[in-house]
């Protein structure tokens, strides 16, 4: 091939890979304002005392539509999270738990067709893998309401749990992952230090 031919072959590689460029940018930015739009709603309905199930329902499943079509959710959260002027020392914690709802989804096989119509008429997902099949789940407090009541309705607080261990009485027992999430609570000033004490005392008795 000629120097000529280099050059413009080049060009044209160059040309594909900025519309390329272009497009992922695009496809982020669509994504953020459907998410942004979810977490206010969030912020609304925590602010007024609901459980905001169906509201963290659908945003687990259009983070997960993201992450299939590529998109890098960690980008895609901070930007929503900035339209919605969420404050620098909550979009770590909120990072966490989000990708953590989604692993857990994904573990549970919620995210099918049959499961997104039932979201978007208000029920909750059955779980189609795993030892509670046909159980729905419920998003359910990391960190204990009787240790840090403060952010009982936090979405960053709000994990999958099968329904038929909540109807048992089911208590989560904290991971290291759950403690990194009260600590990124505690450094974003969600919860207090009475609330972070009594957790630290928690994990020492259990």
């Amino acid at each position: 091939m000629s120097a000529r031919g280099i050059l413009v072959l080049t060009a044209i590689l160059v040309a594909m890979l900025f519309s390329l460029k272009i497009r992922d940018q695009r496809t982020l930015e669509e994504y953020a304002e459907k998410v942004s739009k979810l977490l206010k709603i969030n912020r609304n309905e925590s602010a007024v005392g609901g459980d905001g199930q169906r509201t963290l329902h659908r945003l687990a499943f259009l983070l997960h539509d993201a992450e299939t079509d590529k998109v890098n959710l960690d980008e895609l959260i901070a930007a929503a999270a900035k339209m919605v002027k969420t404050p620098d020392a909550f979009t770590p914690v909120l990072k966490q738990t989000l990708r953590l709802n989604i692993r857990l989804g994904e573990s549970y096989g919620i995210f099918t067709e049959p499961n997104r119509n039932l979201v978007e008429k208000g029920a909750s997902p059955l779980i189609n893998k795993g030892g509670h099949i046909g159980s729905t789940v419920m998003f359910h407090t990391i960190v204990p309401r009787h240790v840090a009541p403060e952010v009982t309705r936090n979405i960053a607080n709000l994990a999958y749990t099968p329904r038929v261990l909540l109807d048992q009485g089911y208590e989560r027992r904290l991971t290291l992952d759950d403690i990194k999430t009260a600590a990124g609570l505690f450094n974003a000033r969600l919860i207090s230090a009475p609330s972070f004490q009594r957790l630290i005392r928690s994990i020492r008795n259990t």
